[in-house]
């Protein structure tokens, strides 16, 4: 999906979640990332080491591949409401693991006549900034 510069109002999602265990009852309502998309971080994955388990993916082809992975859950949520420069400073579907990258993007939240909305500024606070532990939170935005 390419990025409209001029639609600030463009499908996205921030993300604030925690990895979870597998179980038949979750894996139909739960999203994963692959031990691929987590990578960067292998403290992390070694920390949730027990989480790992068989994901069954479709390639482009439509064939069908077991890889690893760790499901999450989500524990905040946000559409919308942060700035052009946001999506120039932050990637698509790579998630951060550190609380100082969720400050960050809460320098993004879109102002109207220079402020912030007071809505926005308390959910974001809430459900990305107070409950973000190092160690068992992701961050991540999709668009």
């Amino acid at each position: 999906m390419g990025l409209n510069q001029d639609n600030l109002s463009m499908s996205l999602a921030l993300y604030h979640c925690i990895p979870v265990p597998r179980n038949e009852e979750n894996t139909k309502y739960l999203e994963y990332f692959t031990l691929d998309e987590l990578a960067h971080n292998p403290a992390f994955i070694q920390r949730h080491n027990e989480l790992i388990t068989d994901i069954e993916e479709i390639d482009e082809d439509e064939n069908s591949y077991l890889t690893k992975g760790i499901y999450y859950k989500e524990i905040g949520y946000q559409s919308s409401g942060m700035k052009r420069e946001f999506f120039q400073d932050f990637q698509d579907c790579y998630p951060y693991f550190y609380k100082s990258d969720v400050i960050r993007a809460r320098r993004y939240l879109v102002t109207s006549w220079g402020r912030v909305s007071k809505d926005l500024r308390l959910n974001f606070q809430a459900n990305f900034i107070d409950n973000f532990k190092e160690g068992e939170s992701i961050f991540f935005a999709s668009w």
